[in-house]
């Protein structure tokens, strides 16, 4: 099943926590909050946090409790604490503070934790930030709203052009926390622009455009904003892994990418590209099988998977490669396109299987043919919609594999499909039988899983073994009381009502 956004709610900590740290008041809604700030001339500090939120657990031991940090938030602040994730342990108060959690999540945008808000006496927001800050960054941030320095101004000062002394780069991430995604991008654009170009591939700022890049149209943005600067670049400049990375993942240009890694493997000694580490690059920046870095893995299987410590490591590294070349450009991308400009799906014919399965063998070997039996076929049938003969061959490749190698993700999309449109029984108790074999694997996820154990109890109820799944469907009601699909999933299926689409019933 797949997860949905957690609701936001509002935990305000016991009336004052005595320590030298920042005293965190309770016992006020919002609203009251915000006029004790009026009364007594007071900022007001609000940290959003998530249980789950590793940063935000860091905030707590590292930064919060100490003298400096209750020096500067105590006496200018009243401040307050905003949970983001609900318990089977909330508290009476916790939950009369639902309405006013709502209200902020909607007014503030709360996108990522921890997030912090700053507001003016008057109740105005006058600064805001997002992620986990040490003491000193942290204090800045203070000063900065007390100082009229903050988000809001700065937000000014930039639309006024005024961006000489801005820090452009925390500014477009504060302002996409702040869902305002085109401001976002304006200030993003502006930082890449007046970034140097061996500024731009290194990597603090190879992940910034990443963060930006999301969304195929955010992709054609990063493309389209970092290409001249790529460009002014020697092979030289390009022959690294941060610079690599960037071709590939942010301008989009795997021709160029493909030639700076031929120079950056050339560039090693044998000590150097044979070891894990640099491997794994290797592998990331796989384009085709005449470059060296495919040869490289192709010629020295044996050695590179020993090096690896996994059997089969470089024949699975490279049929992404393989498959790509021998049926994704020549088959799939066409039909592809030609769906996606308005062409009949059930016209297009289906490959000549048995000749790929030739070709890759002949060129390859027989190895690769094997391993490639399958996943051109699921992207195919799944293109046309064939979902018989798609979820026949994603049933076979989950064998194959070894139920996907036990990945839990993986395999629970996977079988979410074999769920969905499959009408075999024995198909579906065979994805049944792979999350069993995933929980036998990996115990701890019995008691924490809930959309796992979701996944397999649908499966088994659509195979017809309805009192298995109701158990483990309970189990994953208590695991997660407050998910309404797995609430609405068990309600259907004490009644026998079917919970999957219209169309796939099971048939034998």
């Amino acid at each position: 099943m797949k997860q949905r956004m957690l609701s936001f709610w509002v935990m305000l900590i016991p009336v004052f926590s005595f320590s030298q740290g920042i005293q965190w008041a309770n016992g006020l809604s919002w609203e009251q909050v915000r006029q004790k700030a009026k009364e007594e001339n007071k900022y007001i500090f609000l940290d959003v946090y998530a249980t789950w939120c590793g940063p935000c657990k860091l905030m707590d031991q590292d930064v919060y409790p100490l003298a400096e940090v209750g020096k500067v938030f105590n006496d200018k602040f009243i401040s307050i604490r905003v949970q983001a994730d609900r318990s089977t342990k909330d508290a009476e108060a916790i939950k009369s503070r639902y309405e006013d959690a709502e209200k902020i999540n909607s007014d503030y945008k709360v996108g990522a934790f921890p997030t912090f808000l700053f507001f003016a006496p008057s109740g105005e927001l006058v600064h805001r930030a997002s992620g986990g800050f040490n003491v000193n960054k942290f204090i800045s941030l203070a000063n900065d709203a007390l100082g009229q320095k903050g988000y809001i101004k700065q937000i000014e000062l930039f639309k006024a052009g005024q961006y000489e002394n801005l820090d452009l780069r925390q500014l477009a991430i504060a302002a996409r926390y702040a869902g305002d995604a085109s401001l976002a991008k304006a200030i993003a654009t502006t930082y890449v622009q007046n970034l140097d170009a061996k500024e731009l591939i290194k990597q603090d700022n190879l992940y910034f455009v990443f963060e930006f890049a999301e969304q195929e149209q955010d992709r054609k943005w990063a493309k389209e904003v970092c290409t001249p600067k790529i460009k002014s670049l020697s092979m030289e400049d390009l022959a690294s892994t941060q610079a690599i990375r960037f071709l590939i993942y942010a301008a989009k240009d795997d021709s160029l990418a493909a030639k700076a890694t031929d120079i950056w493997i050339s560039k090693m000694t044998d000590s150097q590209l044979f070891n894990k580490d640099t491997l794994e690059y290797v592998r990331m920046f796989l384009h085709q099988s005449s470059d060296k870095s495919f040869q490289v893995l192709y010629k020295n299987a044996r050695r590179v998977d020993k090096i690896m410590g996994k059997k089969d490591w470089t024949v699975d590294a490279l049929s992404n490669v393989i498959s790509n070349q021998e049926f994704g450009v020549p088959t799939f991308n066409p039909a592809w396109k030609a769906i996606k400009e308005g062409k009949n799906n059930k016209s297009l014919t289906d490959p000549d299987w048995n000749n790929l399965n030739y070709t890759i063998a002949k060129k390859y070997g027989s190895v690769y043919a094997e391993w490639l039996q399958f996943s051109p076929k699921i992207s195919w049938y799944n293109l046309i919609g064939n979902k018989k003969e798609y979820i026949t061959n994603l049933v076979a490749e989950m064998n194959r594999t070894g139920g996907w190698g036990f990945n839990g993700m993986v395999l629970n999309n996977s079988c979410m499909e074999v769920f969905l449109y499959g009408k075999n029984k024995k198909e579906l108790q065979n994805a049944a039988a792979w999350m069993e074999m995933f929980f036998k694997r990996n115990p701890k996820e019995i008691k924490t899983n809930a959309v796992g154990l979701d996944t397999y109890a649908i499966l088994l109820y659509k195979a017809g073994q309805v009192k298995e799944s109701l158990q483990w469907e309970e189990k994953a009601t208590q695991i997660d009381p407050n998910n309404s699909e797995i609430a609405n999933n068990f309600a259907k299926m004490k009644n026998g009502l079917p919970i999957w689409p219209v169309g796939f019933d099971v048939v034998n």
